[in-house]
């Protein structure tokens, strides 16, 4: 059972979470030749204060 695990900033819609995770199982399944019901998505959502890059907090970048 192939899973993929997606880290992302919160914020998006339920149509574009379905959306990623539809084109995502496909892709693995496109890729690795199994079947869509054994491919597992997890997202995971941060808020942009909580994640930093370079020192700065996500949330103070432009």
């Amino acid at each position: 059972m192939p899973g993929v695990r997606i880290e992302m900033f919160s914020g998006r819609t339920m149509t574009q979470k379905r959306e990623l995770v539809r084109r995502v199982t496909d892709a693995v399944v496109d890729a690795l030749g199994v079947d869509k019901e054994g491919v597992r998505v997890k997202i995971i959502e941060e808020e942009r204060h909580h994640v930093a890059h370079g020192g700065v907090l996500s949330s103070e970048l432009p």
